[in-house]
């Protein structure tokens, strides 16, 4: 059966999102309703944003997020933000949706698709390849970034085991120095009001960072950090791991929990209390907790960063695609 392409509000998005309409594939936390919602808050312009929806015939059948300028339509959001992003569709109609979206964009005046950044396997990609040689479209992709996750164990001991043994002593050995250092606490925020607290610590602690990095905290930023907060929270979906030193808040991560696996979406971290390693701790003891909340995997997102191979992430590469449509 043919699919229908139009666009779509947010109120009716969350909606479908919310009754499972579909039996879509709502693959990560970036292509959820309240993700795009924040973004779109902040970031999106009217003129160039929209949520394309497929239906056949009265069923729900798949979701586009994009942003067009000029010629070239994009997922909506950017690479600084978003780690990875994907179109999402029930499996029954991967490819005529796929299909469907690409006529709508040409209709649209779209002549060239960008989508960064997708993981291997995704459905959106085998079917756009297949629709590329339907059509004879152009189509390329290329590895750009990498993103480190892992499976996570029953037991802390087990998490422990599978590391490489000079990680698995210094993880033993900068815990010791940290409990001998004063009385140690770690917790993942529940429910909005503690995230709001704990959001506006995190972001008055990112100001004592490096410079680098507490200028990517600005007040833009500020605000699309809020939005996740307050649109994802809504849904249980974000939390706030904290770690405290003798009553002490040193070191505070963002994270997603969603589809039983958390995401390490940033983090930041007392600058008096370096020496400690406790940003790196705050990450150590956010893996325990996941394990003890029963989660099985941790995603550590977009980025190479050595300590992540080191805590036992494996790399997963992500890729640029684009298709010339016209």
């Amino acid at each position: 059966m043919a699919v229908e392409v139009v666009p779509l509000d947010f109120g009716r998005l969350t909606g479908y999102w919310l009754e499972k309409s579909g039996r879509l594939d709502w693959s990560g936390p970036f292509v959820l309703p309240p993700w795009l919602q924040s973004w779109w808050q902040i970031f999106g312009r009217p003129e160039t944003c929209r949520i394309l929806a497929g239906f056949s015939g009265k069923s729900f059948c798949g979701m586009a997020p994009f942003q067009q300028i000029g010629g070239t339509a994009t997922f909506l959001g950017d690479t600084d933000t978003c780690d990875y992003q994907d179109l999402v569709s029930g499996q029954e109609y991967q490819q005529e949706f796929t299909s469907a979206i690409l006529q709508h964009l040409v209709g649209q005046g779209a002549g060239l698709l960008k989508l960064r950044h997708i993981r291997p396997g995704s459905p959106t990609w085998q079917a756009l390849s297949t629709t590329a040689d339907q059509y004879g479209y152009s189509f390329t992709c290329r590895q750009e970034a990498v993103s480190l996750e892992m499976d996570l164990p029953g037991t802390w001991l087990e998490y422990l085991a599978l590391l490489e043994k000079k990680e698995r002593h210094e993880i033993r050995r900068k815990l010791r120095r940290l409990e001998k250092a004063g009385r140690i606490n770690y917790y993942f925020t529940r429910g909005p009001a503690e995230n709001g607290r704990h959001l506006e610590l995190f972001l008055e602690m990112f100001a004592l960072n490096r410079p680098a990095k507490a200028a990517f905290m600005n007040e833009c930023m500020r605000s699309f950090f809020r939005a996740i907060t307050d649109n994802m929270g809504q849904y249980d979906l974000v939390r706030f791991g904290c770690l405290e030193m003798d009553g002490r808040k040193v070191a505070i991560i963002m994270v997603f929990d969603y589809n039983n696996t958390i995401y390490l979406y940033n983090s930041t971290f007392d600058p008096a209390y370096g020496r400690l390693g406790v940003g790196l701790m705050s990450k150590v003891l956010a893996i325990r907790q996941a394990i003890l909340m029963g989660r099985s995997k941790w995603d550590f997102l977009k980025g190479d960063e050595p300590y992540k191979q080191q805590l036992g992430g494996r790399k997963i590469a992500l890729y640029g695609l684009e298709l010339q449509i016209v």
